[in-house]
């Protein structure tokens, strides 16, 4: 998920899709471009892995 702001009517909305490049802004229907961190949804970023380690260091 990732806050998404539309250029066009500036509406501002939590991105929950997976498509890879444009979406629709739901107030306006603009094409929106995704940011490039969110097209692939099943990378695992390096913080995200980070966490996990300290995560199981913890237990």
């Amino acid at each position: 998920m990732v806050m998404i702001k539309c250029q066009h009517c500036e509406y501002e909305w939590d991105y929950k899709g997976m498509a890879p490049f444009y979406t629709s802004c739901p107030r306006c229907l603009y094409r929106v471009k995704i940011p490039e961190s969110t097209k692939d949804p099943w990378v695992i970023t390096d913080e995200e892995i980070i966490g996990k380690k300290e995560e199981k260091e913890e237990e």
